[in-house]
Parts: C-alpha cells; structure tokens; sequence
C-alpha cells in the first residue's frame, strides 16, 4: 500500500496517469492522488494522510529539481523494471502466511506489529469511525514520541545497560515488560521465541474482540504509556535520576525497581537508598586494601557513588542558594556506558615495569617536561636519541623518581608482609575512560594531570571526565598546596576525607574520620 502510494505520488510529478488508488477509508483520495501537483499546503491539513502524501511529493519534486535526470527516462525505467508481487491466499491464519513470505526479509518487529493491532481498522467495526479515527491518530503520535525519547541514548542508558538492544525500535522493551509481568492477565501460550511479546498482545485483541470500542482502546493504551511515564518521571526528578541509574549500572533489573514502585516518590527513593547501601558493603571501609585478595574493580561502586553523590550534594547547595538554581548538571550514565570506564591509580603502580624499549621512550617524553635538573635532562634526552634499546633505563627511572620526590611525602608500598600498600588504598584510585587509562599506564602524575585536562577540554579526543576525577587531578581537595609535581600523602589524605564526608552525610557509609586521621 505505502509503495503503491508513493510510486503514484512519482508518476503524478512525471506526468504519467498509468493508475489510479482510492482507499476505502480516506474519503477523496483518488481525487488528491491524482491532482496532488494542484493541491496546496492548506489542502492537505485537514487530513493527517493528505498532509504526509503532499509532504512527499514536494520532496520528490526537490529531488529531481536536484539533479539532471530527464522525466522521459526515468519514467521508462520506473515503468518497465519496477515490478510489484502479489500474493493472494484463501489461507486463515495471516500471521503465519506472514512470517512464511517474509522468510529472509527484514523482519518487523514486535512493536512494529503490535502497532498495528492498535491501528487496524478491522478492530473496530460498527464503531464510530471519527471517534476512532482520532484515538488512533492521537495512539499514534504518542507511540512515535516514546520511541523518539527512547532512541536518545541518554534516555536509554539511564534505564538499560545494554548498548546494542535487539531491535532498532526500543519501545519493544516496554512491551516485553508488560508481557513479563502479564500486565493483561495469562493470555494463553505465546511460545518462547522472538515474537512471544507480539503473541501476548494478538491473543489479548483477539479475546477481546467482542469488547473492542474507543474507551477499551483508550485504557489499554494507557497501560503501556504508564511504563514510559514512570520512566519519564524518575528520569525527571534528580535524586531518582541519579540513585536508579546507579543501581541499573550496578546490576539492578529496572523490572525490579518498577515492581518496587508504587508511586510514592518518597518511599520509594528510601527503597532505593537501601539497595545503595547494599550494594557497596563490601566496600564501605575506607581503609581496606585493594589487589590483596580483593581487585581493585571492587571499589568502583563506591567511587561510582561518590561521584554522584558530590554531584547531588553541589545541585542541593545551588539550590538553596540566593539563585534558587535548577539542575546545573546530571552525571551522564550514558557516556560513562559508551566510554567503559577502569579504576585508575593516581600515583601509578611500579608493580608493571615498562620493557618495551617504545613504551619507555614514551615514559621518559613524558618526564621531560617536569625535570628541571639539566644533568639528568641531558641523560634523558641521550636515552631518546638512541636507536637501540640501551640498559639504563632503570637507573633513569630512580634518579627521575628522587628528583621529583624532592621535599615531598610520597605514598609508599610496603617493605614486609605487615605493612599496607598506600598505593592500593581507595585514596590512590580514580574513575577514567578506558581510552585514555590505556594511553597513559604508568605515566608520573603531572603528565595524566596534563592529559586529564587536555580531554576536558576536547583535545586528542573528546572524553567526559568525572567531576572528581578532574578535582583530583587539580589538586582541588587539598587546599594547603600548591604543588603539582607529585600526588603527596596530604592530596590523598585530603581526597579521603571527602570521599567519607560526601558519603557519611548522605547516610550511606559510617563516619570514619577518626580512622583517616590516624593513617
């Protein structure tokens, strides 16, 4: 029918009257389809159909007027290689001759198809035509909005985690949640393969044939609008926005968190605050060691939090400022998701030595920079001059890390059993993009301080940096220094207790500044 339509839409800008089309149920159609070059702009508004023929054919007649292209020929090529098959069937069952025709097509969708149920005429006999006409034009404008909001991936990530869905139409995941929870009661079997979603939709029409008007469309329509609505609504409130995402990137199924909602927004963000704190008990000691039995991966929930968490707490102080100021800025779920983002030591962890002879030129490039002794300089230089691999590179390295270290209390490793690394405490770990982790590995300090603020500000590629990762890297906690060369004892200790007044204030860890102190 649409190709029927839009080929006819063609040979009326080309001059041609090989056929005409008139629908059923659009009153003068055959008469706008044939003088479809006459009609105007305020023709085609009082029909929702009339609107989008007249639509394509002013594209059609800005594509030829874009190229030159001679309506004789193409007219003669339209005619004779265009061809259009017809199946016709005395079979009962049209889903099945369907699927069997479409064999090895582009396959519809269950949304694509569910669509339809609400749309078919068919379903409403002996209705109100004009009635219905609107129910299903309003239907349909909705639907197209839901899916739009879902196709905005800062949307989606928000409530998935899932970056490669399996359809290209989103609003599919809606409706799988409404057949999963039976939001329609038991509609008998539906099977278990790719189209059960579609199958519990048709057999609830289908049962229900009988009852079928514009009220019972309007209610059942309701009933899946009600998901994105409540989707809508946490994605528009700023705590709910930030504690749910956290949860769905941390594993929590949103079908879970919607079975938890009652619409209470009140009782539901305690709800959610207590799956939070759950969720980082294994690591909401501040002073546990990391990569001693445990990974360094398990703290990312709580520096995750505690991002968040900062963001929320500056939003609240806005807020109650003389401005009164709204959100300034959400945590972007959906970049951190593309990004795949790592733990990060802030002082880099010696326990990889670099032996690829390119990798320690890199390093040294990097050193370069920051030494300000002109012997030493003179070394590194000669070392990035040879074209062989030379063996001083370990001695380099420790005269590079007393130069720097000069006047400053480093973090250090341990030198027995006993003691603890200070290097694989949560006050040595950041959250980074994975990119640009991977570009600086064990680079000194100044150097992933110099890089952090290149991709903050868009060059060598644009990457979100998260808000505390760029305070860390700017010594913005430790207020007494000025010093950018080394992150000390003091940056981290600074860092620490932030991470602990950020989430002790919020009540999601206890408060263990008696214990920081004492490191």
């Amino acid at each position: 029918q649409q190709r029927l339509t839009t080929i006819k839409i063609i040979l009326s800008y080309l001059e041609d009257k090989s056929y005409e089309l008139e629908y059923e149920t659009r009153k003068d159609s055959k008469d706008f389809l044939n003088n479809i070059h006459q009609k105007s702009e305020e023709d085609a508004n009082g029909n929702i159909d009339f609107f989008h023929m007249r639509k394509a054919y002013v594209t059609i007649c800005e594509w030829f007027e874009k190229r030159n292209c001679r309506k004789e020929d193409f007219t003669e090529t339209l005619k004779s290689k265009v061809q259009f098959i017809w199946y016709k069937t005395e079979e009962i069952d049209p889903i099945k001759v369907f699927t069997r025709l479409n064999i090895g097509k582009i396959a519809l969708t269950d949304s694509e198809l569910i669509k339809a149920l609400f749309l078919n005429e068919s379903n409403f006999k002996n209705q109100n035509q004009n009635a219905i006409r609107l129910q299903q034009i309003e239907i349909a404008n909705e639907w197209d909005k839901i899916e739009y909001t879902l196709q905005n991936d800062e949307f989606w990530l928000f409530i998935q985690n899932d970056l490669t869905f399996k359809t290209i139409t989103r609003i599919d995941f809606i409706l799988d949640l409404i057949r999963q929870q039976e939001i329609f009661g038991n509609n008998g079997d539906c099977g278990n393969d790719e189209h059960q979603t579609f199958r519990y939709f048709y057999n609830y029409f289908n049962s229900n044939k009988k009852y079928i008007n514009a009220e019972w469309l309007r209610k059942t329509w309701l009933s899946i609008k009600n998901y994105f609505q409540i989707f809508e609504e946490w994605y528009n409130d700023f705590e709910l926005y930030h504690y749910v995402g956290f949860l769905v990137d941390s594993g929590e199924t949103i079908e879970k968190l919607i079975l938890d909602f009652s619409g209470d927004k009140t009782k539901f963000k305690e709800s959610i605050k207590q799956k939070i704190y759950t969720k980082i008990a294994s690591c909401n000691n501040l002073l546990q060691e990391y990569e001693k039995g445990k990974s360094k991966t398990a703290c990312y929930p709580l520096l995750l939090l505690y991002n968040i968490q900062t963001i929320i707490a500056q939003n609240k102080q806005l807020e109650e400022s003389k401005y009164g100021m709204a959100i300034f800025y959400k945590f972007p779920f959906h970049l951190m998701k593309k990004e795949s983002w790592d733990m990060e030591h802030i002082d880099s962890n010696t326990t990889n030595p670099l032996t690829i002879f390119s990798e320690q030129k890199e390093w040294l490039n990097d050193c370069l920079n920051e030494i300000t002794d002109e012997n030493l300089k003179q070394e590194i230089t000669q070392f990035l001059q040879e074209s062989e691999q030379p063996e001083n590179f370990d001695d380099l390295v420790s005269k590079i890390d007393q130069h720097l270290n000069i006047g400053f209390e480093r973090l250090h490793e341990p030198q027995n059993e006993e003691e603890i690394n200070q290097k694989n405490l949560i006050w040595n770990y950041c959250l980074l993009d994975s990119g640009t982790n991977r570009s600086y590995g064990n680079a000194i300090f100044p150097a992933k301080r110099r890089r952090i603020i290149q991709k903050d500000k868009g060059e060598n590629g644009v990457s979100f940096v998260p808000p505390c990762t760029k305070n860390v890297f700017l010594k913005y906690y430790n207020q007494q220094t000025n010093v950018l060369r080394a992150w000390e004892i003091q940056d981290a200790k600074a860092y620490l207790l932030d991470i602990n007044k950020v989430l002790s204030g919020a009540g999601f860890i206890q408060d263990q500044r008696a214990e920081i102190d004492n490191l």
